[in-house]
């Protein structure tokens, strides 16, 4: 027998409880579940919110990173946005400086996706070949040559990027890079 308090739908799931003077619906299989999937999106905004905090779509300790090849470091950040400016910090080896003059390449695939807008130091002279980019700077010979590309992600270029910059005389470093829509 039904406890006194208590009528039955049609839908067997559903039962109409009496409290005071009101009948109240009430499913609770669908209320729990319905409370997890609140709790998960809870959870994923919030990692959302922390990733975001920590650099994954702008400045952040995420972003930040460096890649090392034979007399060669480069900081780059892993994440940019198309259009928007960004920055590679190349240091050379004092033993890579050849005649007072350092050569830089970057694959020609690399300088397509990075729109290079500005070096600091401005280079000495740049050529083109089929496969790469290379420009030539002034450096002091015995100390470490010291060298910033400014640029931007050009229209078109998104997902994932293999990169690669080199010395003439010396060695690469590789590196990857997400560029956000």
């Amino acid at each position: 027998m039904p406890a006194p308090n208590t009528c039955y739908h049609l839908d067997s799931r559903l039962a109409m409880q009496r409290v005071g003077d009101l009948e109240i619906d009430q499913d609770l299989r669908f209320e729990n579940a319905e409370w997890r999937a609140e709790r998960a999106a809870w959870a994923l905004m919030s990692l959302i919110i922390l990733a975001a905090i920590l650099g994954l779509f702008g400045s952040g300790v995420l972003n930040r990173s460096e890649a090392y090849g034979e007399g060669i470091k480069v900081r780059y950040p892993r994440f940019g946005r198309v259009s928007s400016p960004t920055a590679l910090e190349v240091t050379v080896a004092p033993a890579l400086v050849k005649d007072g003059v350092v050569q830089v390449w970057l694959p020609r695939e690399y300088a397509v996706s990075l729109e290079i807008t500005s070096a600091i130091p401005p280079p000495e002279s740049g050529t083109s070949t089929e496969d790469r980019v290379v420009y030539a700077f002034r450096a002091k010979p015995g100390v470490p040559a010291n060298i910033v590309f400014q640029g931007r992600f050009a229209e078109g270029t998104m997902g994932f990027l293999t990169a690669r910059i080199g010395i003439i005389s010396g060695g690469e470093a590789n590196f990857w890079q997400f560029v956000w829509p």
